[in-house]
């Protein structure tokens, strides 16, 4: 489920001296204007967002 997959990702965060790339299509909003729809689950989003704070991710733009 979602909730271990974040739980399993927020487990793997290496060394502070460790440079590290995740790369994935993870299926989640981090906001409503993510949604083309209504159906935006906030804690879900919350959750999401603070696991990539606490790895300390940045989230690269798509372009073109």
């Amino acid at each position: 489920d979602t909730n271990a997959f974040l739980v399993d990702l927020s487990a793997m965060l290496p060394p502070s001296d460790m440079n590290w790339l995740v790369i994935g299509d993870f299926n989640l909003m981090r906001a409503p204007t993510n949604k083309n729809n209504t159906n935006f689950n906030q804690r879900l989003a919350d959750k999401f967002n603070s696991m990539i704070d606490g790895l300390a991710l940045i989230e690269l733009p798509l372009l073109d």
